[in-house]
């Protein structure tokens, strides 16, 4: 198997950093085109979205550790393995949604007072 099988294989068998790798592309094709930019983008738009991929990588990692944990705390405990718990779940998917708003609000509170 490739290199570029296996990666495509990753991504579609563990979403989990999915949104990070849209808003990682997302952020490339912005800095392909930087210098065209009008000044509000380059000084709001592009340093908020490498924050938000940042975060959104973070929280990733988060879910990747919290899965980890309780897979290993059930294997020792003789039971099945059965992933992330559901209240995890929800409080990443919380964080997520909370993150991307507070992303929205920086990019809407830059716009209204620093324009």
């Amino acid at each position: 198997m490739s290199l570029n099988e296996s990666i495509a294989k990753f991504v579609a068998a563990d979403i989990r950093y999915g949104i990070t790798i849209v808003s990682t592309f997302l952020l490339g094709l912005a800095l392909l085109f930087f210098k065209d930019f009008p000044d509000y983008y380059r000084s709001s738009l592009i340093p908020g979205l490498i924050v938000y991929t940042i975060g959104t990588g973070l929280l990733a990692h988060i879910q990747v550790v919290i899965t980890a944990s309780t897979n290993t705390k059930a294997k020792a405990d003789g039971g099945a393995v059965r992933g992330i718990n559901e209240a995890s779940l929800r409080n990443i998917n919380i964080c997520h949604v909370v993150w991307f708003v507070a992303f929205i609000g920086y990019l809407v509170y830059r716009n209204i007072y620093y324009s």
